[in-house]
């Protein structure tokens, strides 16, 4: 999962965009059978224009 992006004007809400990305990559992590990143991975990308296909190929996830 990628890091979610602070789309208001108010550089303080940050920590809310960021929050929601930590909150779900916990909760993905838990559910058997579902590969998730860490949080540390994730937020690599984080501030960055990346597709998610060639996010997973760099993963080693096979996309089709």
């Amino acid at each position: 999962m990628l890091p979610f992006v602070n789309l208001s004007s108010d550089p303080e809400q940050e920590y809310f965009s960021d929050g929601i990305t930590e909150d779900l990559t916990s909760r993905l992590s838990r559910l058997a059978g579902l590969a998730v990143i860490s949080r540390s991975s994730a937020f690599t990308y984080k501030g960055k224009a990346v597709k998610s296909r060639r996010s997973a190929k760099s993963w080693g996830y096979a996309t089709s």
